[in-house]
């Protein structure tokens, strides 16, 4: 899959348009808003560096958005479809919101609805993933309203220190599925 062949996509009150260097910052200071207490702590690198290279460095089965305000440029999330497999017709889902303001209020939904319109209907996946840290309730919820169901888990895989692990929830969504979910929409 060519990052060339990623499109703006447009819903009621946000847009995707793919990630670019200056989405790097907006990344980076959104590990400063204060944490949800629902919300693991993040793992991952928080520099503005850190998430230049990450841009940078991405592979061509991955695509990236930032979640914008339809009235704005500033990213206020991003939105991912990675590891896509063509031949298998599969990849994996993710997307986050930077500020716990924004959350809680369906710009999450609108988001989904047009990444996995995009995954099924433009790309022709069949069934699309997604990972969620057991501790994180609310992006549980949220992948079940659009439609994603439990599909298995991964014991004790996210090191806590001290010797302490989470789980990784895995959560699933069949293009026929999604299919048949919208049209009772």
């Amino acid at each position: 899959m060519e990052n060339n062949f990623q499109p703006e996509m447009f819903g009621e009150r946000i847009w995707l348009r793919p990630i670019e260097m200056r989405d790097a910052l907006a990344i980076a200071q959104s590990a400063e808003f204060e944490r949800d207490p629902q919300l693991p702590e993040p793992v991952i690198p928080v520099s503005e560096t850190a998430f230049r290279n990450w841009i940078a460095s991405r592979s061509e089965n991955e695509l990236v958005w930032a979640i914008c305000r339809t009235d704005e440029q500033e990213a206020i999330g991003t939105a991912s479809i990675r590891s896509i497999d063509l031949h298998a017709r599969t990849a994996e889902t993710g997307m986050g919101l930077f500020s716990p303001a924004d959350r809680g209020k369906g710009l999450g939904q609108e988001v989904k609805t047009l990444i996995l319109d995009f995954a099924f209907d433009v790309i022709g996946l069949h069934s699309l993933n997604c990972t969620i840290d057991s501790r994180n309730l609310r992006s549980q919820r949220s992948v079940e309203r659009s439609g994603y169901v439990l599909a298995g888990s991964l014991t004790a895989n996210i090191p806590l220190g001290l010797g302490q692990y989470a789980d990784t929830l895995i959560y699933q969504i069949l293009a026929a599925d999604w299919r048949a979910r919208n049209r009772d929409l």
